[in-house]
């Protein structure tokens, strides 16, 4: 059996995304809901690269730690998905949607995490046990947009 590290992961390699919960977009950009996108990476540019490429088909709000995240997440819930790195200093994407789960429960299932592709045994245990996707950096664009695009268009404009 190969290792977590040498295996191809799927840019939504999930549960939900293997049974097509996540079909690609077949919907005209300016028939699609315009989504909230909070991006949470300790890398500025993910966060200003995802804004250039997202918008303004959707509204990409990047922050740099999970402190911010956390931050925002208990003041404006409003976002329809929470693109979430998870190896961070200080809070890791782990740490952040534990919290959630405490702070703002109907938060969680908007989560969408990113990795590099490195994969520790606690990451993996994580993502084994946890129904969000993952994704791979480099993202896959279109597979990214047609995720958020269907997130969007599912999610009421209530606040959590």
């Amino acid at each position: 059996m190969s290792s977590p590290e040498a295996e191809h992961h799927d840019p939504f390699s999930s549960p939900r995304a293997e049974s097509g919960e996540f079909p690609a977009s077949q919907t005209h950009p300016s028939q699609v809901r315009r989504g909230r996108v909070l991006v949470v990476d300790d890398e500025p540019q993910i966060g200003t690269t995802l804004r250039l490429l997202l918008e303004p088909r959707h509204e990409v709000v990047p922050v740099t730690s999970g402190k911010a995240a956390l931050e925002r997440l208990t003041t404006d819930g409003a976002f329809d998905v929470v693109l979430c790195d998870l190896k961070m200093p200080e809070m890791s994407g782990i740490d952040l949607y534990e919290i959630v789960a405490v702070v703002a429960p109907a938060v969680l299932d908007r989560f969408v995490f990113m990795t590099g592709g490195v994969f520790s045994a606690k990451i993996s245990a994580f993502l084994g046990r946890v129904p969000n996707p993952c994704i791979d950096k480099p993202f896959d664009i279109a597979a990214l947009t047609a995720l958020i695009d269907e997130r969007a268009a599912h999610r009421t404009d209530e606040v959590a």
